[in-house]
């Protein structure tokens, strides 16, 4: 369900990546979050960029169907311990704590989605907008990997090459089978991870291919709640994302800084995560792993890196956090830490690699404690990340100088080849980019079928 089977990371090792490799792509393996764009990306992709598409009622009416098919709101039945943590401590310390906009009902309290929803009820693309694909005549493979985008000279004076199909490579039993598919146009949506890679192979050289990577770095914080209220439960069950915090998100000016969340964690990723705390008290750590509480600050990132093959084809990921980033990361976790001390934990603590706790019982205070993360954590690669989250590897602009696609996610090189994943993304979004890439995706698809259906469009292939 995941690149790398969920192994993937950077070169460095520092941030692991997890990336949908699936039917139904990130959607697939999402933690339920469907956010909006917020207002302030909105403006600085109109502003500073020059894509004006993103303030107009176009992509405003766009959002609002996404929304609408993905039947996104902010009820909740019940909260898992996780989130009822988060809330707690948020409302202990006076800081800013919403219900997160879903796209699952009220009732749903599915601990595995980021495993795929095996309740049914999250309402990723597999269930809406491929269903509606194929009750319309589209056929999907799975197990397949385009391997190029077939390029012909173009007769067009706009641009010297067109794309005319895509050859691919389908698991079929026990073999593997190349096909050919021929399309007037084509779209690749491979993810900011992928596409690149394609275009690359392909033969596009835009030197903004596979450049301005953004991860929104990712560092976590836990707590142990194994003394209070037994009776929320284990840490891995019910809704994973129902409540969230902008604290620490700066989310009425710019917009870069950390928005505060709880993750799934589920017992492996537990045990691989962990730091190491000696024998017997890390043994100690696994067996409490059921009321281990984890607040994580997802952060908006000015820091990019680039995605390249290597000689052997496979996939690498370059990519450094800036110091910039590095404030805003610990700013969100020293909150989380103090969010999860707030709400009754007796133990506190970070996965920098030292085993960086502290016992809430102890006669010094926390703010001890968080001057120590602040001065140690994340420095000479001592605190693991993590990234749900890859965008801007091709980024749209009004110009090849500066961005791999045109405002309509066009490629600057090729006619009639388009980018519809969050890759085209000009700059990192802050939130999870469901939401805003199924938004964009609409307005992409409605671009391509008018013209298509216009004699004398952009797109005639005659």
């Amino acid at each position: 369900m995941y690149e790398g089977r969920g192994y993937l990371s950077t070169t460095d090792g520092v941030v692991r990546i997890f990336a949908g490799a699936t039917l139904g792509g990130g959607s697939a393996i999402n933690w339920s979050a469907s956010l909006k764009t917020p207002s302030h990306v909105l403006h600085e992709w109109s502003q500073k960029y020059g894509l004006h598409m993103f303030e107009s009622q176009r992509y405003a009416h766009a959002m609002e169907k996404v929304c609408r098919k993905l039947g996104v709101q902010e009820s909740v039945d019940r909260e898992n311990l996780a989130n009822s943590v988060l809330r707690k401590g948020c409302l202990a310390l006076g800081m800013d704590v919403s219900n997160l906009p879903r796209n699952a009902p009220a009732d749903h309290f599915c601990g595995w989605c980021g495993m795929g929803c095996k309740s049914g009820k999250k309402a990723s693309t597999n269930r809406t907008w491929l269903v509606n694909a194929a009750k319309n005549g589209a056929i999907i493979l799975t197990g397949c990997k385009a391997q190029n985008i077939i390029i012909k000279k173009g007769k067009s004076t706009r641009k010297p090459f067109q794309a005319t199909g895509v050859i691919a490579e389908a698991r079929v039993g026990s073999q593997n089978i190349s096909l050919q598919v021929n399309a007037r146009v084509v779209v690749a949506a491979c993810g900011a991870l992928q596409t690149p890679l394609l275009l690359q192979r392909s033969g596009l050289r835009n030197r903004h291919i596979g450049r301005n990577l953004h991860l929104h770095p990712v560092m976590m914080t836990w707590g142990l709640f194994d003394e209070v209220e037994p009776d929320l439960g284990r840490s891995y069950e019910g809704g994973i994302m129902t409540s969230y915090s902008k604290e620490a998100a700066n989310w009425d000016s710019s917009g870069y800084g950390a928005l505060l969340m709880t993750p799934s964690m589920h017992l492996g990723a537990f045990a691989a995560m962990m730091p190491w705390f000696g024998g017997i008290e890390s043994k100690e750590m696994m067996l409490r792993f059921a009321r281990t509480v984890h607040v994580i600050a997802i952060t908006r990132d000015l820091s990019s890196g680039f995605v390249h093959e290597d000689s052997s084809g496979h996939l690498r990921i370059q990519y450094k956090l800036s110091s910039i980033d590095r404030e805003h990361c610990l700013a969100g976790s020293c909150k989380a830490l103090r969010i999860l001390a707030a709400a009754g934990a007796s133990k506190v603590g970070t996965h920098n690699v030292e085993g960086s706790a502290f016992d809430c019982h102890e006669d010094r205070k926390i703010e001890d404690f968080i001057e120590e993360v602040q001065s140690n954590c994340l420095r000479h690669s001592n605190t693991p990340l993590a990234s749900a989250h890859q965008m801007g590897s091709c980024r749209m602009g009004v110009s090849p100088s500066i961005s791999a696609v045109d405002p309509d996610c066009e490629t600057w090189e090729v006619q009639c080849l388009f980018i519809a994943d969050t890759s085209t993304f000009p700059t990192s979004t802050g939130v999870n980019p469901m939401v805003t890439v199924q938004a964009l995706a609409l307005c992409i698809a409605r671009f391509i079928v008018g013209n298509l259906n216009e004699p004398e469009c952009r797109l005639q292939t005659a």
